[in-house]
């Protein structure tokens, strides 16, 4: 069941053998990681060796560690049975990684590891692709700009650093609107539809043209006054890509191993998938890290987005970033999507705050991928927790709501932790 369309499908094409900066796939090795398949609809067996061998199926750029990690100590104190709710049964952790395929699991509070669990043949070297969860990336990507003064204001039109864009559907729209999916673009992200935008701007990632996801997306007409309108739009979120190389002059792999990646102290190399050989990051979410270092990325958020002791994002960034603002059309909570009560702010998905919180969720924001991958974080808790899944579908209602439920579980039983 597709509860909504915010699906990372740009990634549907590449299903193509070899990659620019790799040596070409083992014969033996190409069906198994289903190489001549859209990711979309590979076979349950095929999905875990492709999805954590992203640089066999496509082009890529290394973004670099740092030189020394940033500490995860394990907690000296053991973690609570996990328990939450689905419908009259009481489940717990292993009933929830085994329903959901999960083939990685970081709990981390107060920055130690509650637990942690690999499956299915991943490990702590392995990189996993984080699908749309790589949005909430390019989000805080923007805030890093306007912090050094790259990007003047997120009120600038994005015609200022993509003049291409002049005379197009998004002449007009600013940074903001474009990061809170609200341009006003009529732009169709179905993927059971071949004739959709979002199969236009796969067909450019599967015949690696440089520049065909921007000419897609210049084409696209206006359904509406920019501002007014939320739908969910992953070539959307490549133009504020392109917006923050554009301002920058920097990839961004370079810039997020110069912002983030080495001065936080990441432990692992990540690489960014690309548009084309040689060419710019595909910013709808083509970032693979490990489990670890996911969750390096959350605590950098969790603390005020702080690096190297300096300050990589605005004072209020992440505040402003994290959840909708009062007259963002993404601010109706579980007026979006049905079944989905979240809204949605700069690349990041929000729990409602105060009276109408969710048990356990009061204000916690989440970065989320397609096949079951989720960034969530939790100040208030001072909580990140990584999932790494391989749903057999892509976009699932009730793996949603089992998520939801199990990730308050955690919250709940991480409240047993001694300091």
């Amino acid at each position: 069941m597709v509860i909504h369309s915010r699906t990372t499908l740009i990634l549907a094409a590449v299903a193509l053998i070899g990659c620019a900066d790799s040596a070409p796939t083992p014969v033996a090795a190409i069906d198994s990681l289903g190489l001549a398949e859209n990711i979309l609809f590979l076979r349950p067996e095929q999905q875990i060796p492709r999805y954590r061998h992203m640089d066999q199926a496509s082009p890529f750029r290394v973004f670099g560690r740092g030189a020394t990690a940033f500490p995860l100590p394990k907690s000296g104190s053991p973690l609570p049975a996990i328990r939450y709710q689905i419908g009259s049964r009481a489940l717990g952790i292993d009933s929830f990684l085994v329903r959901n395929r999960v083939t990685g699991l970081l709990i981390l509070k107060d920055g130690k590891i509650l637990d942690e669990r690999y499956r299915m043949g991943n490990d702590a070297s392995t990189k996993w692709i984080s699908f749309s969860v790589g949005k909430s990336f390019v989000s805080t990507l923007v805030g890093a700009a306007v912090q050094d003064g790259s990007i003047k204001s997120i009120e600038d039109p994005l015609t200022k650093y993509l003049p291409a864009l002049t005379g197009s559907g998004y002449e007009g729209v600013t940074i903001r609107q474009a990061l809170q999916m609200a341009s006003g673009v009529k732009y169709n992200e179905d993927y059971r539809d071949r004739g959709a935008d979002i199969a236009k701007v796969t067909q450019c990632l599967a015949d690696r043209i440089p520049g065909c996801v921007l000419n897609v997306m210049k084409g696209l007409p206006r359904a509406g006054p920019a501002g007014t309108i939320f739908n969910y739009n992953t070539g959307e979120t490549h133009l504020v890509g392109l917006v923050v190389q554009a301002a920058t002059g920097k990839t961004l792999s370079d810039y997020l191993s110069e912002k983030i990646w080495k001065p936080f102290g990441m432990e692992s190399d990540g690489y960014w998938l690309l548009e084309s050989d040689g060419g710019q990051e595909f910013a709808g979410g083509s970032v693979n890290a490990t489990l670890r270092d996911y969750g390096r990325f959350g605590q950098f958020i969790l603390g005020g987005g702080t690096a190297a002791g300096k300050q990589v994002l605005p004072a209020g960034w992440i505040a402003e970033a994290s959840h909708p603002r009062a007259g963002s059309p993404a601010n109706g909570y579980g007026k979006l999507y049905p079944d989905f009560p979240l809204g949605y702010g700069y690349f990041w998905w929000s729990y409602p705050k105060g009276p109408a919180a969710l048990p356990n969720h009061d204000g916690a924001f989440e970065g989320e991928g397609i096949f079951g991958q989720i960034l969530y974080l939790n100040p208030a808790e001072r909580m990140v927790v990584v999932i790494w899944s391989a749903w057999p579908e892509p976009d699932a209602g009730p793996r949603w709501a089992e998520s939801r439920a199990f990730l308050a579980g955690v919250v709940e039983a991480a409240r047993g932790v001694k300091p």
